[in-house]
């Protein structure tokens, strides 16, 4: 998510003609004054280079992935923020009223999740899903192993994957401020340089020590990493200008993917 410059081109030409009477040759002249006024443009992308489309696939005890939202600054300096968002991708719940064939016949055993697509405000159900989140320092996306710590493959138990912080916390910082249940705001640390870049987390990890009662409180989410980054020109620092990007994101007015040209 993008925030653009506003651009403009200013002209002035000033022209001086000389005449000297009678049947004599003019003597003219033209001058140019141009101001010209470059286009800023603001462009941030987001990708996962080392997830695949099937490793959300199938969990279970002791599976170990990489999942690496890398946010790269195309075009100019800027205040950059992640956003993460724990979604519910069950579409349909267990129906209350069923209980069996013989007691209620008729009655259909799962109902229309309401909360699909959604954010999950269950603090339980958010919180354990916050700690399959993890962010390994020894990552590398170019290299091999990727990770280093936390190998893809490799089973850990919960405790063995305490000492890793859910977010990388050498670029981001956790906002409180904003944040609420299943919705989590990482504000990067300074200006975010044109050609930088930044990886919020490294893997998603189901401890092998996970109950069947920890899996079905898990049940089918999503990972949503959304990237947010407004000019940091004319802000006197971080706070003013997230203040800004708020203002616009309650405007409807923050621009949507936008490629630079």
């Amino acid at each position: 998510m993008k925030k653009r410059i506003i651009i403009g081109i200013l002209s002035i030409s000033v022209i001086i003609a000389l005449s000297i009477g009678g049947t004599l040759a003019f003597l003219t002249d033209s001058e140019d004054v141009v101001n010209r006024f470059d286009m800023g443009d603001l462009d941030i992308e987001i990708a996962e280079p080392n997830w695949h489309e099937t490793d959300g696939e199938n969990l279970v005890p002791g599976t170990t992935r990489l999942k690496d939202p890398t946010i790269t600054n195309i075009q100019s300096d800027s205040y950059m923020r992640a956003v993460m968002q724990i979604v519910d991708d069950a579409e349909t719940i267990p129906n209350p009223a069923y209980q069996d064939e013989s007691q209620t016949p008729g009655v259909a055993k799962t109902i229309d999740n309401p909360n699909y697509g959604k954010v999950i405000t269950d603090s339980a159900r958010a919180e354990k899903i916050l700690k399959l989140v993890h962010f390994d320092s020894t990552y590398n996306a170019a290299g091999e192993p990727v990770t280093k710590n936390i190998v893809p493959g490799k089973m850990y138990t919960l405790s063995e994957l305490g000492s890793y912080p859910t977010v990388n916390e050498t670029n981001f910082t956790y906002d409180s401020s904003k944040s609420s249940t299943g919705t989590y705001y990482y504000n990067y640390k300074g200006i975010f340089p044109k050609d930088g870049t930044a990886v919020l987390f490294t893997n998603v990890v189901i401890p092998k020590d996970f109950s069947r009662n920890d899996l079905k409180l898990l049940g089918k989410f999503q990972i949503k990493v959304t990237a947010q980054a407004i000019q940091s020109e004319n802000f006197t620092n971080a706070e003013e200008a997230f203040a800004a990007l708020d203002e616009e994101e309650k405007a409807g007015t923050l621009e949507k993917n936008y490629k630079s040209n």
